[in-house]
C-alpha cells in the first residue's frame, strides 16, 4: 500500500490491539485436530545422474477416546 502515513498505520493498529489481545488470550476449548505439511528439496542420484527431488513430511494429531 502506498500513500498511508505512519500515524494512520499506528491508529489502525491501535484500533485492533484489544481485539488481537482478546483473540490471543482466549481459552482453547474442545478438540483442535491439525495437519502440518512441509517439504524440502534434496539432491538425489538416479542412474548416475544428479537430480533434485522433494521429500515431504506430514504430521497430524486428532484426539480419540481410548477404550483401555
Amino acid at each position: 500500500m502506498s500513500g498511508i502515513s505512519k500515524s494512520r498505520v499506528s491508529r489502525l493498529c491501535e484500533a485492533i490491539d484489544s481485539k488481537v489481545k482478546a483473540f490471543l488470550e482466549r481459552p482453547i476449548e474442545g478438540d483442535w485436530p491439525y495437519l502440518s505439511i512441509d517439504a524440502t528439496c534434496l539432491k538425489v542420484r538416479r542412474g548416475g545422474v544428479a537430480d533434485r527431488d522433494a521429500a515431504c513430511l506430514m504430521t497430524g494429531s486428532i484426539r480419540r477416546q481410548r477404550s483401555w
